[in-house]
């Protein structure tokens, strides 16, 4: 197989699976590999995206054909009866990770699948902007005066990396959690482990003050063009600098620069119900909103 994005991964699930829980792929070949689905296995159950944001079916090629697309989904559908599972559920990839995903999401309504829940997902379209400074032009007026305060402020983004440094980082998320009376879900020694699994996929960038952070974000790289934004926050009391939106500039600059796609900035809805505040601030930094939905049927 060419690639299985970070969430489908059998080392990822490995680092989840409890008990008699168990990984499973299938593949689906055409004289060569044109798709799967993977998940794990848990009793009567199956689910993909499992212990993970999303899973959902992987399609080799981009812009491959509907009809294939839909051949993928069917045939691994079929294979989900072979498993002795009786309920399945797929927590399918935001819309926006190719344009496979509605041909994906039409060949499960064909399919007999139905909508189980549908989450209110934002991404930052890189394909649109030839540099940073073409991103900052789109921004509006108050989006650009905060960014404005920021960058004279001349903080810096830094790939943080060694025990101590992403330490640092990763507490800097937990005091910004706490302020709002959150909590990190993921712990650090769980992040760690994951990272030593997939060495340069989970990175930590810290936005500088000086030698001061003021911001810190964890970036899983999903797929080869598609880095997601698992964590991000500011220190509680550096709000008159505009961290975060010196942080969203300066990692739009840094994944330009590499060559990404989109940057998922996650989702702005709990239960399906969206945050407003939450999803204020995505779209002030030019974050698109799309849907991530999961889906689920009966053998």
């Amino acid at each position: 197989m060419q690639h299985l994005s970070l969430f489908n991964h059998p080392n990822y699930s490995g680092l989840n699976v409890e008990g008699e829980q168990r990984y499973w792929r299938h593949d689906v070949l055409r004289g060569r590999v044109v798709g799967a689905l993977a998940g794990v296995v848990n009793g009567p159950h199956f689910l993909s995206g499992f212990s993970a944001p999303f899973g959902g079916f992987e399609i080799m090629r981009n812009r491959e054909n509907p009809a294939l697309i839909h051949d993928v989904v069917a045939e691994a559908t079929a294979a989900l009866a072979t498993t002795g599972t009786r309920h399945w559920q797929v927590r399918a990839k935001p819309m926006a990770y190719s344009t496979n995903e509605p041909g994906i999401h039409l060949a499960l309504n064909r399919t007999g699948w139905r909508v189980a829940r549908a989450d209110l997902s934002f991404h930052i379209d890189l394909r649109l902007y030839p540099a940073a400074s073409h991103y900052v032009d789109d921004l509006r007026s108050d989006a650009r005066r905060h960014l404005k305060r920021a960058l004279a402020c001349d903080l810096r983004l830094r790939h943080t990396t060694g025990p101590r440094a992403e330490q640092a980082a990763y507490d800097l998320l937990l005091e910004n959690r706490a302020a709002a009376g959150r909590q990190l879900k993921l712990p650090f020694d769980y992040i760690s482990t994951l990272s030593a699994r997939f060495p340069k996929r989970l990175r930590y960038f810290t936005l500088l003050h000086g030698v001061e952070p003021v911001a810190a974000a964890l970036v899983y790289q999903v797929e080869p063009t598609c880095p997601l934004v698992i964590y991000w926050g500011h220190r509680p009391g550096s709000e008159q600098m505009a961290p975060m939106n010196g942080l969203a500039y300066h990692l739009v600059d840094r994944f330009i620069k590499e060559g990404a796609a989109i940057l998922d900035l996650g989702t702005a809805s709990e239960d399906g119900t969206p945050i407003e505040s939450l999803a204020s601030f995505k779209r002030s930094v030019l974050g698109e909103p799309t849907l991530r939905i999961d889906y689920e049927r009966e053998a």
